[in-house]
């Protein structure tokens, strides 16, 4: 994405100047631009690299959200819940204790494996020991 950027920057603020210097030293060629055209060449060049600059931030905030650290949060179905707290006789996973209220955690860590065999019922202290790294599983 970078070298993408730097590509784009490089073509529209070194290169161009230099080829348009290189014409106008040359004596053979006399085609030479008025005014209002080499403003609209200028102006053409500015929309197209806010385009492509545009474009190419959107494909790398897409792909830091679907891969990166920020991926979207991925919640058990209903049916997935119920099922793991009936396979575990409405007791913590961890502490093995009734609670009124449940958290459900990805047993492998990986928030987008929804597999009902990954998931886990958890009284509230369990699950805040367990994603804070203080129980060894």
């Amino acid at each position: 994405m970078n070298i993408l950027i730097v590509l784009l920057v490089s073509y529209f603020l070194i290169l161009d100047p230099a080829y348009s210097q290189q014409n106008a030293a040359s004596t053979t060629t006399t085609t030479d631009l008025g005014p209002s055209q080499q403003e609209s060449n200028i102006s053409i060049k500015i929309v197209v690299f806010l385009i492509l600059s545009y474009a190419g931030w959107t494909i790398y905030k897409r792909l830091k959200y679907k891969y990166g650290k920020y991926r979207k949060r991925q919640y058990f179905p209903s049916y997935v819940k119920e099922n793991a707290i009936r396979k575990q006789h409405y007791k913590c996973a961890i502490c093995k204790k009734s609670a009124c209220i449940w958290d459900y955690d990805h047993i492998d860590g990986n928030r987008s494996n929804n597999d009902p065999s990954n998931c886990q019922a958890l009284c509230p202290n369990c699950h805040a020991k367990k994603t804070r790294g203080l129980l060894k599983q």
